[in-house]
């Protein structure tokens, strides 16, 4: 009699659905905080002239309502199987109201407050089995596989086969950024003179009217030291904080290129461009916190979310060990760098989408 071997697999939807939950118990809360609160609107009441109003929004008391019809009325009637997000807010406007005064009609400004939660739309709830209900019509979600954040440090050629060390940052929601150790050779000597770290982003463009005295050309760089004293480092802490201090006398981080003082200007545009949570160009999210640490050997923690000046020191100390000490090219398309993005991301994303567009 041949051996029978039985082998309990579990249950295969228990990601998806552990992700959908976390996506409505901490997802929704994260993107409705990044709306702008309070927002200014026009209303119109008791058939008097529209008034300004601002409105309050309070997302860490969202209200999730329904479902108001059963799964098998939905998919014999052809409805989707979902639930309904309010908002509590609260209404500010001032109210204008006439009143006698020894037979003169005078207007008087009354501030109104009014509490109310605001109906954002419905979203569809998955069922037991991982599924979900839209327009009558059994669906899923099928998860993607993408690179995951982080930073990953690589050796390219340009297109005169001159070296070029790169550490590129993949965030979690906006475009790919790159740090880049270039180095220029002296034209009589043919030695390398000087080596710059900088900043490469594919979609930047500068409003400055100086480009080349601020540190911008038409490729769209910005020198990292920019970046540095943004997070108010002097040159004498990072100094200290680097492995590899030396090499800043050969390079344009080193104390007579460092400026003295801030550019209004250039900061207004980091913060802009770099540090807003709308743009999210610096945001890694709690896996790429994770794999950053790893990479760079610091342990900060997972709620901190974005780039800090503890990674850009340790972006140039790769920079320097990529270039110096044989440090070897990350390989982007390995799959220990891939990460799956579960429906309750993607629905994130789509949320994320809705409100920008709101």
């Amino acid at each position: 009699m041949n051996k029978v071997f039985i082998n309990n697999i579990g249950d295969l939807a228990e990601t998806q659905k552990a992700s959908f939950y976390r996506f409505l118990i901490k997802g929704l809360r994260e993107e409705l905080s990044n709306f702008p609160n309070p927002f200014s609107s026009k209303i119109q009441i008791s058939g008097r002239k529209k008034s300004s109003c601002l409105i309050y929004l309070y997302p860490e008391n969202l209200k999730l309502k329904g479902p108001v019809s059963s799964i098998e009325t939905c998919l014999s009637r052809g409805m989707t199987y979902s639930i309904q997000l309010y908002v509590p807010a609260e209404y500010s406007y001032t109210l204008e109201t006439p009143i006698n005064k020894k037979g003169t009609k005078i207007l008087k400004n009354k501030e109104v407050r009014i509490k109310q939660d605001i109906f954002f739309g419905e979203i569809p709830l998955m069922t037991e089995e991982g599924t979900f209900i839209i327009s009558g019509c059994e669906r899923i979600i099928i998860s993607q596989i993408i690179r995951s954040p982080g930073i990953y440090f690589r050796k390219e050629y340009s297109n005169t086969r001159k070296p070029i060390y790169t550490a590129t940052i993949i965030s979690n929601r906006g475009v790919w950024t790159k740090i880049i150790l270039d180095q220029q050779e002296d034209k009589k000597t043919k030695l390398i003179s000087k080596h710059s770290i900088y900043l490469k982003l594919n979609d930047f463009k500068s409003n400055l009217n100086n480009n080349k005295e601020k540190g911008f050309e038409e490729d769209n760089i910005i020198y990292l030291y920019d970046i540095l004293r943004y997070f108010g480092l002097s040159f004498e802490e990072l100094s200290d904080s680097l492995k590899y201090p030396a090499y800043l006398a050969n390079q344009e981080l080193s104390l007579e290129s460092w400026p003295t003082q801030k550019d209004p200007e250039i900061d207004l545009i980091i913060k802009k461009k770099f540090f807003n949570r709308g743009s999210g160009t610096f945001f890694i999210g709690e896996i790429g916190r994770y794999k950053i640490n790893k990479k760079l050997g610091i342990n900060l923690p997972k709620d901190t979310t974005y780039i800090t000046s503890h990674d850009i020191i340790g972006i140039i100390d790769g920079l320097m060990e990529l270039k110096y000490h044989d440090r070897l090219s990350d390989d982007i398309d390995h799959i220990k760098n891939k990460q799956i993005r579960c429906v309750g991301d993607l629905l994130q994303n789509q949320i994320r989408v809705g409100l920008s567009r709101l």
